[in-house]
């Protein structure tokens, strides 16, 4: 943790003596992905090579589809209480524990993305306390919604005017819009929940840890002459701070 606020002191006194106090450690494993495919001489004699080739570049594909799916699911797990990091809660809560106490990164009132949902999270993340209770003032910078919010982030974080929907009409209000050039708009294809939006700052605790890098490999099969094409890679990736991340499943 860290020191908590500066007290007063007298004069000729002595110093008041802090410690920070250790909280929790969270271990991430590096986790070992590798795809294979085989062609057999006859297939190549037999001038498909030129299929063998796409399915062999398609290696590459497969590999962007895990990267993209492992570091997405960091988002689409972050309210799920089965996923928890070393404060055991999970990534976005209501009670994340503090030396005394609890702090939040979620609406305390789960709300679909909009002007006063949004405008609430801001101003949440901006209060948050360390695990002495000082203010860490952290501001979003980032807004990351699945493609289904596109439109609706576009519109609220874009227009001229402030944006409003209502039952009647979608014309934006007259007032100006406090968000506009406020947040970067990230629309990421790999989340699953059509509803959930999030907000990161930009220091936040997620990681991402490449041990091996995409790796391709191609060899003849002494046995049969086949072809083998294979690649491997070994990453980790996940969440050690909770704050400077900020989310709502939606309503």
């Amino acid at each position: 943790s860290s020191l908590g606020a500066m007290p007063q002191k007298a004069e000729d006194d002595a110093y008041s003596v802090d410690s920070p106090v250790q909280r929790y450690t969270y271990e991430l494993e590096h986790v070992t992905y590798g795809l294979a495919t085989r062609f057999s001489k006859e297939f190549i004699e037999d001038e498909k090579g030129s299929i063998a080739a796409r399915v062999a570049t398609s290696i590459g594909r497969s590999a962007a589809e895990t990267l993209n799916v492992k570091h997405a699911n960091v988002f689409n797990r972050a309210f799920n209480s089965s996923y928890v990091y070393g404060d055991g809660v999970e990534l976005c809560a209501l009670t994340h524990p503090l030396i005394s106490g609890t702090e939040q990164n979620e609406l305390s009132s789960p709300a679909d993305l909009s002007n006063s949902s949004l405008n609430e999270a801001l101003y949440t993340m901006r209060k948050t306390l360390d695990h002495r209770g000082k203010q860490l003032s952290i501001r979003g910078v980032r807004l990351i919604v699945p493609p289904e919010l596109e439109m609706v982030a576009s519109q609220i974080l874009g227009s001229m005017a402030e944006y409003q929907l209502s039952s009647t009409t979608s014309a934006p209000a007259s007032n100006l819009n406090f968000f506009r050039g406020r947040l970067t708009l990230v629309v990421n294809s790999y989340l699953t929940d059509p509803d959930a939006w999030f907000i990161e700052a930009e220091e936040h605790g997620l990681v991402s840890y490449m041990r091996v890098a995409f790796s391709p490999a191609s060899y003849v099969e002494d046995s049969t002459d086949g072809i083998i094409h294979k690649a491997r890679m070994r990453f980790s990736c996940g969440a050690e701070e909770w704050r400077g991340i900020f989310g709502s499943p939606g309503a």
